[in-house]
């Protein structure tokens, strides 16, 4: 069985709740909750959408890492050929193009670390 809708909307909270206005605050009020007038309005618009606390976060959060993939095969085969105790050379050959990588002590270093 349904509530006929005229009897929910003669209930007193729905001719109370059909008065009601939202509140519109001014763009001064909102730039004010969220940030304080230095705030640009790109920051205001974002704060806006997303939260103040999330954007926050965000910006406080470190920046994107620098992920090599399988995309990057040469660049995984040169660090980890390069971590190799042993490996104190690469040479790398193809048609036209060649490179060379040599590991090196520092000028003026006898190779032995001292206090």
């Amino acid at each position: 069985m349904q509530i006929p809708k005229e009897k929910i909307l003669a209930r007193p909270r729905a001719k109370e709740f059909a008065r009601w206005q939202p509140p519109q605050p001014t763009i001064e009020e909102i730039r004010t909750k969220l940030g304080g007038p230095g705030l640009g309005d790109d920051e205001l618009l974002m704060r806006y959408v997303v939260g103040k606390d999330d954007v926050d976060a965000l910006k406080s959060a470190a920046g994107p890492k620098g992920y090599v993939s399988a995309r990057h095969p040469l660049v995984i085969l040169i660090q980890e050929l390069s971590r190799r105790a042993e490996c104190s050379q690469i040479y790398i050959r193809k048609p036209g193009w060649s490179l060379t990588l040599e590991k090196r002590e520092a000028a003026g270093s006898s190779g032995v670390l001292s206090d």
